[in-house]
């Protein structure tokens, strides 16, 4: 996620859009890019603009100033880092996506045949114990132990890949962020390539924030996003919204949380 938003065209400009790739019109869906000019009396200014309205296209998305749209997110994203409750609430939530993931995995086949081996080896020495020894019990039970140790390395292998976190680990790791300046454009940068999968802004005085649980195959779209925030089913958790006033503009936003199919 830090290379492609590092990467992204508008990244390179002199002046830095922090919210290239993440900021999506409300009204349309399309992307809204970074843009800026210079007015009759010389002074500069930055804002972000619907690529749809900006090709002429039927959509009246109006433009947004740059600082105000990217204050007001990383403000709401700090918000969120602060908020205890919240934190706990996406730490279960990232709990039940690793289980999930693991349910799912190679591990998880590999976990069950590790049972299953170990079964057939207690029954095999309770069997030798027993004085029930026929010429193929050692050639069994050497299968069965070379089987072992294949299963464990293929256990061993799968960890590495996908290392398995506990609760704490993850709650402290999110209350990490708290201790960085709202100011330091490092640490603003680092709020939205974590946090942030993408933001749909309205104009009637709204906007939606929809977070990361994986940094892969995490695609939200603007059809998901309506119907997390009107509980109409979908994969996603809607948090209560929150007012929030900055600059001109009085927002009512909703932070949804998705989990990767």
């Amino acid at each position: 996620m830090l290379k492609i938003n590092h990467d992204a065209p508008a990244r390179g400009k002199a002046q830095n859009f922090l919210l290239t790739t993440k900021l999506f019109c409300g009204l349309c869906g399309s992307p809204m890019i970074g843009d800026g000019g210079t007015s009759h009396t010389g002074k500069a200014y930055a804002y972000y603009s619907c690529t749809k309205r900006k090709r002429g296209r039927s959509c009246k998305k109006e433009s947004v100033p740059k600082d105000w749209i990217e204050d007001l997110v990383v403000g709401e994203l700090v918000k969120i880092v602060h908020n205890d409750e919240l934190i706990e609430q996406i730490a279960d939530r990232v709990m039940e996506y690793q289980k999930r993931e693991k349910d799912q995995s190679g591990l998880h086949a590999l976990e069950i045949r590790q049972k299953e081996n170990e079964k057939a080896i207690s029954n095999m020495l309770a069997a030798i114990e027993a004085g029930i020894i026929t010429p193929s019990t050692k050639t069994r039970l050497m299968e069965l132990e070379a089987d072992r140790a294949d299963i464990e390395k293929g256990i061993a292998h799968e960890l590495l890949a996908e290392p398995e976190f506990e609760r704490d680990q993850i709650i402290y790791f999110l209350e990490r962020f708290r201790s960085g300046d709202i100011n330091d454009e490092a640490y603003r940068i680092m709020l939205v390539d974590t946090f942030l999968n993408s933001v749909y802004l309205y104009d009637d005085d709204h906007l939606v924030l929809v977070m990361n649980y994986s940094g892969e195959n995490c695609k939200v779209d603007l059809k998901l996003v309506e119907g997390a925030v009107s509980g109409d089913g979908c994969k996603g958790s809607a948090f209560a919204p929150s007012s929030a006033l900055k600059f001109w503009k009085r927002i009512d936003y909703w932070s949804v949380l998705f989990l990767r199919e």
